[in-house]
């Protein structure tokens, strides 16, 4: 009897170390243990960008999220080069973007509520909510900006945004010194155009430090900048 219960305990034991083997094989293919599907990884993107090189510069040139990327090619499957295609059937499907997009809102406004409440109030997507709390990245609480990082970056638009660095610099300028004027004057109003246009608004009341700022950014009628997305179109946006 003794003998019968070692041999089971022993059996047991093989089967158990086995299925542990296993499931550790399936990962380092990329594989979870359960069967579900493995993620894009580094050595996808680069057989991808290899293979579909001139496909990516004939009908997805401009895109720079790998996602992106993937979505685009897959729209004209029927045009692309043999090769292409096949790297492209090589890639594991993935998750629908509405569930990511659920997933990442949720999470921020767990982590985030006070930050998107102080920062982001009256911004109505999800999708935009994250934009606006990576725009205030350096400024959000520990545990918003941890969830934050741990996110997936938003996707991004097929094709950038003429002007959208000029901007993006006079915002992170004015974030940085008018911080607390921002939240004095301007709270609730939506991060971008019209935070700048509130701050002009309320000049003569401003900090001296957001004051200078202002008056240090170039105008509107400045040789690239107007017109261009630029601090003048910024701060003029309210004419």
């Amino acid at each position: 009897m003794k003998k019968i219960i070692f041999a089971a305990v022993l059996f047991s034991g093989f089967c158990l170390t086995a299925a542990a083997v296993h499931a550790q094989a399936e990962r380092a293919r990329g594989k979870s243990p359960k069967g579900q599907g493995r993620k894009t990884t580094q050595m996808d993107r680069t057989l991808l960008k290899k293979a579909c090189k001139d496909d990516l510069n004939k009908f997805c040139k401009g895109i720079r999220s790998g996602l992106n990327k993937a979505k685009c090619l897959k729209k004209h499957d029927s045009k692309l080069a043999s090769d292409c295609k096949k790297a492209l059937k090589t890639l594991p499907a993935e998750p629908e973007s509405g569930s990511v997009e659920q997933q990442a809102g949720a999470a921020l406004q767990k982590a985030c509520k006070d930050d998107i409440s102080k920062f982001c109030e009256g911004v109505e997507s999800d999708l935009k909510k994250g934009k606006c709390l990576k725009k205030n990245e350096s400024i959000l609480s520990p545990g918003c900006a941890k969830t934050l990082k741990s996110l997936p970056p938003p996707p991004q638009e097929d094709t950038p945004e003429k002007g959208s660095s000029g901007r993006q610099g006079v915002e992170a300028a004015l974030q940085k010194t008018c911080k607390d004027d921002i939240s004095k004057f301007c709270k609730g109003i939506e991060f971008g155009l019209k935070q700048g246009s509130c701050l002009m608004e309320n000049e003569s009341e401003l900090s001296d430090g957001c004051a200078k700022t202002l008056k240090s950014l170039p105008p509107p009628d400045q040789e690239g900048v107007s017109g261009k997305g630029g601090a003048g179109d910024y701060l003029n946006s309210r004419k």
